[in-house]
C-alpha cells in the first residue's frame, strides 16, 4: 500500500484538475524535480530496468508533478505536467506506437493497444496517459468540469494541517475503494482492512526523507461512530502488517495509533527501505494494483 503514496502542494494548477471524480483513489506528486528524497525516487523508477517508454519520456522530459488515478475497474490514468521539456506529438508516438489518432472535444487523443497505458493526449501542458481511449476521454471532461478536487471528501482531507511530499486519497462513496481493495486482497492473498466498508475515505501523507527513510501519516475517516474502534483495530493491524511482513528486509518501523472524532490516525515512521525500494522497481510497481487485461 505504501507504494502507492505520491505527493501534493497548493499551487494554481495540478494534475489533479485531471483526475475524474469517479476514480476509486489517487496518487499525487508535486515537486519530483526538486525535493532530494522524491527525486531520488522518480529517478530511480525511471532508470530501473526494463525500459519501457513512458520510462524514457519521464527521463527526457523531466516532469516536476505526477498523478495516478485509480478506478474501480482496475484501470489506470497517469497525468504529467511541469516538465523541465514539455513533451510534442513526436513523444506521444513514441508512447503509443502504430497509434491511430481521434479527436474528442478539440483534443487530440492517440490510441493504441496492449498494456496497462494504450492512450494517450496532450491537454493544455498536460499529458494524459490512460489504459484506453475512453479513459482518457474522462480525464478530459475532468479537466472541463468537475475532478476528484472538487469532491467534498478530498476537500475535507486537504483542509488538514498536514502536509507531506506523497499524497494518497481513497474515496469510498458507493464503497468505491472497499471494493476495488477487496479485489486486491483477493490477488495478494491477505486481508488489508477488515473494516474498509465503514469508512469514507482514507488519506495519507508521506515525506521521502532519503532513499532510505520514510515519515508519514495515513487518516481513516469512518462513517459512523459505532465502528471507530474496528477502524482504529485495522490501523494497529496495517503497521504491525508492515513491520512483521518487511523485517527479512531490515525495515524498521514505528507508529502510533489515535482517535479524533471519527477520524482514526496512524502516524509511522520506516527506515532501511533502500533495498525494498530496489525490488519493487524492478518488478514493476503498478503490476501490484493494476487487473490483468482480459
Amino acid at each position: 500500500m505504501f507504494i502507492l503514496f505520491l505527493m501534493l502542494s497548493e499551487v494554481a494548477g495540478s494534475t489533479l484538475e485531471f483526475v475524474p471524480e469517479g476514480c476509486a483513489a489517487v496518487v499525487t506528486a508535486r515537486g519530483a524535480a526538486k525535493d532530494p528524497g522524491l527525486a531520488w525516487l522518480v529517478d530511480s523508477w525511471a532508470y530501473t530496468p526494463p525500459e519501457v517508454p513512458i520510462r524514457r519520456l519521464v527521463k527526457v522530459a523531466g516532469p516536476d508533478e505526477l498523478s495516478l488515478a485509480i478506478f474501480p475497474s482496475g484501470k489506470l490514468l497517469l497525468v504529467l505536467g511541469a516538465w523541465r521539456r514539455e513533451p510534442g506529438r513526436g513523444d506521444l508516438r513514441a508512447l503509443v506506437p502504430g497509434a491511430i489518432v481521434v479527436r474528442y472535444k478539440g483534443v487530440e487523443i492517440a490510441s493504441g493497444s496492449g498494456g496497462q497505458f494504450s492512450a494517450c493526449s496532450l491537454c493544455r501542458g498536460y499529458l494524459l496517459v490512460g489504459a484506453d481511449v475512453g479513459t482518457v476521454q474522462e480525464a478530459v471532461d475532468a479537466g472541463g468540469g468537475r475532478s476528484i478536487e472538487d469532491s467534498a471528501g478530498y476537500s475535507e482531507m486537504m483542509g488538514s494541517a498536514h502536509r507531506g511530499d506523497l499524497t494518497f486519497f481513497a474515496d469510498n462513496r458507493n464503497l468505491k475503494f472497499s471494493g476495488f481493495l477487496r479485489d486486491l486482497e483477493h490477488r495478494w492473498r491477505m486481508s488489508l482492512l477488515l473494516s474498509a466498508d465503514s469508512m469514507e475515505w482514507v488519506g495519507a501523507w508521506l515525506d521521502v526523507v532519503d532513499r532510505g527513510r520514510v515519515k508519514g501519516r495515513v487518516a481513516f475517516k469512518c462513517s459512523d461512530e459505532e465502528h471507530i474502534e474496528d477502524v482504529r483495530d485495522d490501523a494497529e493491524f496495517l503497521g504491525e502488517t508492515f513491520r512483521r511482513k518487511f523485517a527479512a528486509e531490515k525495515v524498521r518501523y514505528s507508529g502510533k495509533v489515535e482517535v479524533s472524532g471519527r477520524t482514526v490516525v496512524l502516524d509511522f515512521e520506516v527506515g532501511g527501505l533502500e533495498p525494498l525500494w530496489t525490488k519493487l522497481l524492478k518488478r514493476g510497481v503498478l503490476s501490484l494494483i493494476g487487473r490483468p487485461r482480459m
